[in-house]
């Protein structure tokens, strides 16, 4: 049962990443093996295999910020990018950067353990050592790096809103949804018409 439970939380959490995605058509790097792990996480969030492995290495959002993003919670990266439009600071332009700074760190650390937990659960199977007690305990540490990355992720929006000013995360919505920024994400409609502001 607990075999059950724990597979079933890790693809609802790969599988919960999907929904503001769609597909790509990037192409796995020639002559290198994918875990097929990490194939399927990155097909069910909408990323090729060496897209996804690419991203969790150099510490960027793959989808896992959406919940923030989507409803009007600035992200660092994004704040940086469009920081003339907002009129930000010297010292808002400082507090972002080291904000994003920091998390990256962070990230790029959390992606590292990911994908060599996710290499690990390939492996059991590949080399035919799979057992209930190991495939249990490999997925459990897959789940728990995953969250901690979408946390590590997440908490610097929030920290954004102690950064910006109300009237900032109002222009920031509007820039986002006008195209400002790199990355795919656009905000959410409610979020344009009703941005956060708590401070």
């Amino acid at each position: 049962m607990k075999l059950f439970v724990c597979a079933g939380a890790l693809l609802a959490c790969t599988a919960a990443q999907a929904q503001d995605h769609q597909g790509h058509d990037m192409a796995n790097m020639p002559g290198m093996a994918q875990p097929a792990a990490a194939s399927s996480a990155a097909s069910m969030a909408g990323y090729s295999a060496a897209e996804r492995a690419a991203g969790l290495r150099e510490g960027r959002g793959m989808g896992l910020a959406m919940p923030a993003e989507s409803n009007g919670y600035p992200g660092p990266r994004h704040v940086l990018e469009v920081a003339d439009q907002l009129g930000l600071s010297a010292e808002q332009r400082r507090r972002t950067q080291s904000l994003f700074d920091a998390m990256r760190g962070d990230a790029q650390r959390l992606g590292a353990q990911l994908l060599a937990h996710e290499a690990e659960l390939d492996a059991m199977f590949v080399e035919h050592r799979a057992t209930p007690a190991l495939l249990e305990a490999t997925a459990r540490r897959i789940g728990e790096t995953e969250a901690a990355l979408k946390v590590t992720h997440l908490r610097t929006h929030l920290a954004m809103m102690e950064i910006l000013t109300p009237d900032q995360v109002a222009r920031y919505v509007a820039a986002r949804r006008a195209g400002g920024g790199s990355g795919r994400t656009r905000l959410a409609a409610a979020a344009a018409t009703n941005p956060p502001i708590e401070r």
